[in-house]
Order: C-alpha cells, then sequence, then structure tokens
C-alpha cells in the first residue's frame, strides 16, 4: 500500500513498464489512519529489534539476504 497524500490522484499506485507501458502491477493507497497504524508498528518492531544483540541481527540479515539471492529471478521477473 501506498500512503495517499496530497497531490496523490485515483485510489490506486500503478507501476507500469516503461519500455512496453504494460501495467504491471496496482497497488491500493492507505488512508491518513492506515499510515498512522502503519507507523505505529514499524516503531513497536524497531523498539524490539534494536534490543537483539548485533551478532543476532546480522545473522537474521544474512539470511533474508540469502532468501533474496536464492529468490532473485522471480523478483527480477516481477
Amino acid at each position: 500500500m501506498t500512503f495517499a497524500g496530497e497531490g496523490t490522484h485515483g485510489s490506486a499506485l500503478k507501476t507500469t513498464n516503461p519500455i512496453t507501458d504494460k501495467q504491471i502491477q496496482s497497488n491500493p493507497l492507505m488512508t491518513g489512519a492506515q499510515y498512522a497504524e502503519a507507523i505505529k508498528a514499524c516503531h513497536a518492531a524497531f523498539e524490539d529489534w534494536r534490543h537483539v544483540p548485533a551478532k543476532d541481527r546480522a545473522a537474521t540479515i544474512k539470511k533474508i539476504g540469502k532468501a533474496l539471492r536464492n529468490h532473485a529471478d522471480k523478483f527480477a521477473s516481477a
């Protein structure tokens, strides 16, 4: 979702392939309340994450990187 702030028109953010001009996907816009709730959730997650030892955080980030590399083809074609 994307925040529907000032200057945003329509009910969705559309992703378009610049070569073919074909729409790839459409993402609904968030309301102000949804946006505020998302910020609260991110802040709460950070409060937990900041207390995780650096060694454990590094291990988690490495796992995420490995998963991204293992699915790179899928992401590249999306």
